[in-house]
Formats: structure tokens, C-alpha cells, sequence
């Protein structure tokens, strides 16, 4: 609710760093859902049966973890939508449904059409195939982790290097080649970096965790009282 009414378009729950349960999750996404902003969902890499679940508990979109070749991506595609696109089992009533019974044939197609699914470019294999990802259909954006990238690139924390602004370039060639969406996640209050990955052709942007947040409101606010004293 929260980020709701700071304008935000949508919240994540991270699986594969936090700590929150499935049942935590599903309240989660249920508030956001309520609130009218998208809740999406990271999950551990390859956890697709845990990705079905949190479709099936409300979840608007899936963050999914280090894919690095196209064939990865198909794998993903075909775990988490219906057939014809994929192979993804039919839950039944529930958030997903908004608990309103509809024509199975219609509801499928719609839950298929509404599912946003972000493929988190993080190494530089992933880069070079960038390409064969983006072209992947199902595939809606193409989520570059910046963080786990210039680790992997042996730049840590560099986020404004060559290397990083060049694996940018790449990966949004690839998102306008094949008509998705680049996403960039890892930077924080910076807005002249963000104004500079939006002229790079960023559409998606990672911009704070709640943690973050906080300890922003309580480091502002205990620094200035102690300039007081």
C-alpha cells in the first residue's frame, strides 16, 4: 500500500535473497493486488514449481534469476504458462482467478496474457546471448542485475564502468531487435545514472528494497539530529 501510493508500478518479493514464506508471499501479493499495484515475484533459479504457486497466489510477473542461454529461457517458458505455450498445471480456483469462476478456456488465456516475465541477464554469457534470449518467445523483459554482473565481470560494484554501460548497449540492442522491454535493477538514488540507463532504452527499473528505504529515513534523520548537538 505503501508503494502504492508513492506512485511506484509494481513491488517484487525476492525469494532468492530474503528470507519471507510461501504464505507471507501470497499476503503479500493479495495487499498489492488489492492496493492496485503488480506484485512480482523473484525465485531461485530453476524453482519453477515455486514460481507456478506464487502465479497461483496472485503473482502479476516473475523475476527469474541468472538465464544465460536462450534454451534456459524456453525451459522457464514452458514451466510457467498454460499450452499452448507451455505445460504449466491448472490450480484451480483462487487470487489468480480473483476467486471468480470463469470459462476455463477464457482463463487460461488470460492468465497467459497478463503474466510478465523478466529473464535477469547476470554474466557475460548471458550477455553474448542476449540476443537468442530477447528473441524467446514468452521472454517480456530482458532484467540486467548489475550487481551480480560486475562481479562476474571481475568489476565489483563498478556500475558506472565501460564494461557495465557496454553490456548495457548489448542487451537493450537485443530488447529493441525483438520488440521487449530492457530492465536494469542494482542502482540506487542516483538520478543521473537513471536518467542516463533511461537514454540507453531502460523501461524497467529496480529502484530500492524496503530495507533500503528505511535505513535511508533513519541515516537522514539521526544525522540530523546530530548536527545539533
Amino acid at each position: 500500500m505503501i508503494a502504492a501510493a508513492s506512485g511506484a508500478d509494481c513491488i517484487y518479493v525476492d525469494f532468492e535473497h530474503g528470507t519471507a514464506s510461501l504464505e507471507t508471499a501470497a499476503m503479500l501479493c493479495g495487499s498489492a493486488l488489492g492496493a492496485g499495484i503488480a506484485p512480482l515475484v523473484r525465485v531461485p533459479s530453476g524453482a519453477y514449481d515455486m514460481a507456478t504457486r506464487m502465479l497461483d497466489a496472485g503473482a502479476a510477473g516473475l523475476l527469474l534469476p541468472h538465464i544465460e542461454t536462450a534454451e534456459e529461457a524456453e525451459q522457464a517458458i514452458m514451466r510457467i504458462r498454460f499450452a499452448p505455450e507451455g505445460n504449466r498445471s491448472f490450480g484451480g480456483i483462487g487470487m489468480a482467478t480473483r476467486y471468480r469462476p470463469q470459462p476455463q478456456g477464457e482463463l487460461i488465456e488470460k492468465l497467459n496474457r497478463n503474466i510478465s516475465v523478466l529473464a535477469m541477464i547476470e554474466t557475460p554469457t548471458a550477455v553474448e546471448n542476449a540476443d537468442a534470449i530477447a528473441a524467446v518467445d514468452g521472454i517480456d523483459v530482458l532484467l540486467i542485475g548489475s550487481n551480480d554482473l560486475s562481479i562476474e565481470m571481475g568489476i565489483p560494484g563498478q556500475l558506472k564502468s565501460a564494461e557495465i554501460t557496454g553490456a548495457i548497449e548489448k542487451v537493450g540492442q537485443a530488447c529493441k531487435a525483438h520488440g521487449k522491454s530492457l530492465g536494469i535493477g542494482g542502482i540506487r538514488n542516483d538520478k543521473e545514472h537513471f536518467q542516463k540507463l533511461i537514454g540507453l532504452g531502460a523501461k524497467f527499473l529496480i529502484i530500492g528494497s524496503d530495507a533500503g528505504y528505511l535505513g535511508l529515513g533513519i541515516t537522514g534523520d539521526v544525522k540530523q539530529l546530530r548536527s545539533m548537538e
